[in-house]
């Protein structure tokens, strides 16, 4: 029996999603495929609305199975579009056929009339522009015999692709105010297309009354944690904060939306698009319990200029900052990588009563599906799919009915549950069949090269059908098979006393065929002495054992004037693994460093950004530089809120790191307060980068360092300070503005302080001046260690 990881996740989506992974992560790319409708596949149930006259032909079987609309007979498929833009279909088709579309299944306009074909001589895929009928919450396809003689048209699939649409048409709001619509939050903003479950729940529960829209949030998280809360000035940044948003919107004017968000502490942000002027009345309150938080909203949407009445389409987006697991929590899954904007929105159609599909989720014990129930008024037709668009299941319920079927899955992998009612509506569930471990025998080194003196080792892991068998080693130099001091532990192999050159662990299960792992790995001579960097108890830095007061700048241009400044550190390096010169080129970074008295934090940010998991080249970094005497730690992530989202990737990378070096530390930087807690286990310096000037209170500096102090695990926190803002800011600090947040930063407790340099701190009026800043941090720390 297979083995279930992810939780179940469910959140509503529109049914024209199925193919979620292949959406364009830019809405400009080329369109791509929704789904493929093939005859008698589980999923034409889902499209074959009419098969009047048209059985299924086998007599093919080198193209396969067609549907064939016979003379004076047709079929119809209905396509769930909501509002996409452009659409075409492939379709593999042949013989005599004539194709005609409509939007209501009554007015047809044909697109396709082909006569005087015998046979399948025609027989090839056909593209069909749909657009003209767009935007339409469907479009209905009728095939026919052009010429109602012999054989008429024979279609093998329809394949639609599409641009990613901006709404998704999902949900009813009961506009009388009798019934809530009752939801979570069961999605999780990441990258990619991997679909996560919160790992704390949110409840929403949204109603209308009259004009006002009324939203109870329940923000669920582990007892003991303290919601964070930053932001205390009303139309601050409550989104780097435990929060919860609501953005509003008109179905025909998604530009023009609402945005409401509420912190833990009640502050509130109120904005139309991105103007933050409006400050409408609007009533909202927090409060904070041991486990939960909850926010509730009251918006008079009237006068914020949205028609609320029966029949308006509103468009609505939700979204919740958890601090405690460091996820976003959203109720559809982003198109882009905003965090506080409306990229992906629910459409909410305003209606007299609220039919609710039901919520089908997979007993993994008991390999059932099943629903808890349904008030939907109408048959409901469901599919499971898996991430290829594959149906592997699918089945119908009836109007009010639960729902309970036996259903076993033979391979791993995700799978996604598809709902669609006769109304539009639709929903999606999501949960994942993990590989079971009894199929693999996988092992790894932990890097790709060691040194002479130590220990090479390589984990294992063996399956369940052999465990107890012997794992045995083979290990080969210059392709002759060698012998070697080899440790066999429980899921280890230690390998000692090799020569330095090229050589290639085969390791193999006892009586298992199949289960063989070869693992290449280097030996090389080590030319120079680590810096060995240490972290005291009370959080200061040490190198070699000497006390040293991190003072660093961030990618300077050049580092001829900066140790004259004061700076002891630089912030840099090469992390584009698909240069090929990559690892020479910090290599020369770390010795021109060296020779002038500095030391490198190497930014080895991009090999984890964006869909980036480049670990095998954080092993070749980590293994190639770490010896390096002038390195002095890693630095493997810059606002990951921002860029990365999905932890367990910093997670892997700090494992990683501390498996091959254990004399430098590892740096993560956030700009989100509430993300910093959930950061600080993957990093030994925790760091945040508060930059208030122009438009924030210089004392963010003090409260943003409080709050990194607080998550930090070692009580090592690194200040970033605003040396020169973005060139679209309005202005940069003064001189006398960087000592103020300097005094912030060193009387909050910070153990390293840096500048983050926008362009060229030497361009800035008070470079000469600089060292004062320096020499003031340092003697500041130094102080306090004593």
């Amino acid at each position: 029996m297979t083995k279930v990881g992810v939780a179940f996740v469910a959140f509503v989506a529109f049914v024209g999603a199925f193919c979620l992974s292949t959406f364009a992560e830019d809405p400009q790319k080329t369109a791509r495929p929704f789904f493929r409708i093939t005859p008698r596949s589980p999923a034409e149930k889902f499209f074959l609305i009419e098969e009047d006259k048209s059985p299924i032909d086998p007599t093919n079987p080198n193209i396969g199975l067609g549907r064939v609309a016979f003379p004076n007979g047709h079929f119809t498929y209905r396509i769930p579009l909501g509002d996409v833009r452009k659409c075409t279909l492939n379709m593999e088709i042949g013989n005599r056929y004539k194709i005609s579309a409509s939007t209501d299944n009554a007015t047809w306009k044909i697109l396709a009339n082909v006569k005087d074909v015998s046979g399948l001589s025609n027989y090839g895929t056909y593209p069909f522009d749909l657009s003209p009928f767009l935007p339409a919450e469907r479009v209905y396809l009728k095939f026919e015999d052009s010429q109602n003689a012999g054989w008429g048209c024979w279609l093998r699939s329809v394949t639609v692709l599409a641009d990613r649409p901006t709404v998704r048409p999902v949900l009813r709001l009961d506009a009388v105010g009798s019934q809530p619509l009752k939801l979570d939050l069961g999605s999780v903003l990441v990258r990619g297309d991997r679909v996560v479950s919160p790992r704390n729940p949110t409840s929403v529960e949204l109603s209308l009354n009259g004009h006002v829209l009324e939203a109870k949030i329940v923000c669920h998280h582990s007892e003991g944690y303290t919601p964070v809360s930053v932001a205390t000035t009303r139309d601050g940044e409550v989104f780097r904060d435990d929060c919860v948003e609501l953005f509003v919107g008109r179905a025909d004017q998604p530009t023009d939306y609402r945005h409401f968000g509420v912190n833990s502490a009640n502050v509130q942000l109120d904005e139309l698009g991105y103007d933050i002027s409006r400050n409408w009345e609007w009533t909202s309150s927090a409060e904070t319990g041991k486990t939960a938080w909850k926010a509730e909203l009251a918006i008079d949407l009237q006068k914020t200029g949205l028609d609320v009445s029966p029949g308006q389409k509103l468009l609505l987006c939700v979204s919740r900052f958890d601090g405690d697991s460091g996820q976003v929590a959203i109720l559809s899954p982003f198109a882009n990588w905003g965090l506080h904007q409306p990229e992906s929105w629910t459409k909410v159609v305003l209606s007299d009563r609220s039919s609710i599909l039901p919520s089908l989720e997979y007993d993994v014990q008991k390999e059932v599906i099943r629903s808890r129930g349904t008030s939907a008024e109408e048959k409901v037709l469901f599919m499971v799919m898996d991430r290829h668009n594959n149906t592997v299941y699918s089945d119908s319920i009836n109007p009010g009915e639960t729902y309970s079927a036996p259903l076993k899955f033979e391979k791993s992998g995700s799978y996604r549950i598809y709902s669609y009612s006769e109304s539009g509506l639709a929903s999606l569930s999501s949960f994942s069949i993990e590989e079971d471990v009894v199929d693999r025998f996988t092992a790894e080194a932990i890097a790709p090269i060691f040194y002479v003196g130590e220990k090479v080792k390589i984990a294992f892991s063996v399956p369940e059908r052999a465990r107890g068998s012997r794992v045995s080693v083979h290990l080969f130099s210059g392709g002759e098979e060698i012998q070697a001091n080899i440790e066999n532990t429980d899921g280890q192999i230690g390998i000692s006393d090799l020569e330095p050159g090229e050589y290639r662990a085969d390791l193999r299960v006892q009586n298992d065929e199949g289960s063989t792992v070869s693992i290449p790995f280097a030996m090389r001579k080590s030319t120079s002495v680590p810096a060995k960097v240490r972290i005291t108890p009370a959080g200061f830095v040490k190198i070699d054992g000497k006390f040293v007061v991190p003072i660093m700048v961030h990618i300077p241009q050049d580092l001829t004037d900066i140790k004259a400044k004061g700076f002891n550190m630089v912030v840099a390096g090469s992390d584009n693994p698909a240069d090929p010169k990559w690892i020479e080129d910090n290599v020369k970074l770390l010795d021109e460093a060296h020779v002038r008295g500095l030391k490198v934090l190497l930014h080895l940010c991009n090999l984890l950004r964006a869909d980036n998991e480049h670990y095998e080249s954080l092993k070749l970094a980590v293994a190639s530089l770490k010896n390096h005497p002038g390195l002095f730690g890693w630095f493997t992530a810059d606002e990951p809120s921002g860029n990365v989202f999905d932890i367990g990737k910093l997670e892997k990378a700090y494992k990683i790191v501390k498996a091959i070096d254990q004399n430098h530390p590892v740096v993560v930087l956030d700009n989100v307060p509430m993300m910093l807690k959930t950061y600080a286990p993957f990093c030994d310096i925790l760091s945040s980068d508060p930059y208030p000037v122009p438009s924030s209170p210089l004392k963010l500096v003090r409260d943003w360092t409080d709050t990194t102090l607080r998550a930090s695990q070692t009580r090592c926190i690194y200040m970033v300070l605003q040396g020169q803002g973005p060139p679209y800011y309005s202005r940069q600090p003064s001189f006398e503005e960087q000592k103020i947040m300097l005094r912030h930063a060193l009387e909050g407790g910070a153990k390293s302080i840096g500048w983050w340099a926008h362009g060229t701190l030497v361009a800035s009026g008070y470079w000469d001046r600089f060292g004062e800043l320096t020499a003031m941090a340092r003697e500041y720390i130094a102080k306090s260690a004593k």
